[in-house]
């Protein structure tokens, strides 16, 4: 009867501490989202400066690629992706696990959340 008890002790350690790190790395993802998306920001605004327009493209830059945050230092952080309409831009990536897209709408100035 001990065994079983703290083998079922060991378990729901196991679990909580599983979820725990999980539920961080998610938040911890989440973050480096926003902090890209706010990096990219002013790349993208520089660039309007400087040329007079969004670019059509930025995703093979080297500032773009450079803006990429990284998940607790050592993982990939989010996939950005960039959607040019007009004279406005949206930012945006896959929030985690198996979540909405959450970006940035330059032409209302606002962040979103798209499921």
């Amino acid at each position: 009867m001990r065994k079983i008890t703290s083998v079922i002790a060991i378990l729901i350690l196991v679990f909580a501490g599983a979820y725990g790190s999980l539920f961080a790395y998610s938040e911890a993802f989440n973050r480096a989202g926003e902090k890209t998306i706010l990096a990219l920001m002013h790349i993208l605004e520089e660039a309007k400066r400087t040329n007079g327009s969004y670019p059509v493209a930025v995703e093979e830059t080297e500032a773009f690629r450079n803006a990429q945050e990284k998940v607790w230092g050592i993982f990939p952080g989010p996939k950005m992706a960039y959607r040019l309409n007009g004279q406005e831009f949206d930012i945006y990536y896959y929030q985690r696990p198996l979540g909405p897209h959450h970006g940035y709408k330059s032409g209302v100035q606002e962040w979103y959340f798209e499921e």
